[in-house]
């Protein structure tokens, strides 16, 4: 719920706060009742089922966001940093609720981070993220043109970056 599908189990074992034997443990409960799959061979696990709901409830999520941040900020910028920046500002703005002026403050540094990643090339980095935050949203409770509604128009504009108006056109009108 906090990695948007892409993590590896060390990421994935820092990020739920379980030693490695108890991360196991969970991971194969949750393959024997049918979570989890994979490929032995490829080394690759995947989601199966996606729950709709916190597992843990709403603080714990946000936790697990400021993790998440704190983790890929350490991680330095790679190969690309302007989306590693703009993941960082994501999981932050997940990690607090929505109190006005700490909300408003993580929501202009997501909004600056995605445009500078879609003025940089990456547009549809940036729609990816934004789905991502969409998706955070709802699972917190959230409402996304209430608390950031700059990030309508910012993929409205990235829809527009690859020359797609009817999408960005009805993001507009859904809002």
């Amino acid at each position: 719920q906090v990695s948007g599908g892409r993590s590896t189990s060390q990421e994935l074992a820092l990020l739920s706060e379980l030693d490695p034997r108890d991360f196991g443990a969970a991971c194969l409960r949750l393959r024997r009742r049918g979570w989890l799959g994979g490929s032995e061979r490829a080394g690759e696990t995947r989601l199966l089922l996606a729950i709709h709901r916190p597992v843990l409830g709403v603080d714990a999520l946000r936790a697990a966001h400021a993790r998440r941040a704190l983790l890929i900020e350490r991680a330095g910028p790679g190969q690309h940093p302007e989306r590693t920046a703009a993941s960082v500002a994501l999981h932050r703005f997940c990690a607090l609720p929505s109190q006005a002026l700490l909300f408003q403050g993580t929501a202009r540094a997501l909004v600056a981070a995605l445009t500078l990643l879609r003025e940089r090339g990456r547009p549809e980095a940036s729609l990816e993220l934004i789905d991502h935050a969409r998706t955070a949203c709802t699972l917190l409770g959230e409402d996304l043109v209430r608390v950031a509604p700059e990030l309508i128009i910012e993929r409205a504009r990235a829809w527009c970056s690859i020359g797609q108006t009817e999408p960005a056109l009805r993001e507009v009108k859904r809002s």
